[in-house]
């Protein structure tokens, strides 16, 4: 393996010295266990952008305010109870 020096913040380092401890995992394996599962994730801002682009105004079977569509869904979970 081939050896790096990474800065980051204090309080990233604090994290990740903290999520290795209860994981059982030295920071070297959370960082590369990271960066593998972003690899293999595949999508960057941009695509995300396209996604965005692509899909907008695809909800079409709703109309007026979508806010207060979506409070009117969520309203129905609080009368179930």
């Amino acid at each position: 393996m081939i050896r790096m020096i990474v800065s980051m913040p204090p309080e990233t380092k604090n994290w990740l010295e903290e999520y290795g401890r209860r994981h059982h995992l030295s920071a070297a394996e959370v960082i590369r266990r990271a960066i593998e599962l972003f690899r293999r994730k595949g999508t960057s801002p941009e695509d995300a952008q396209d996604v965005l682009r692509r899909t907008q105004g695809k909800w079409t079977s709703v109309t007026g305010d979508s806010q207060a569509y979506v409070d009117g869904i969520r309203g129905e979970w609080d009368r179930r109870k």
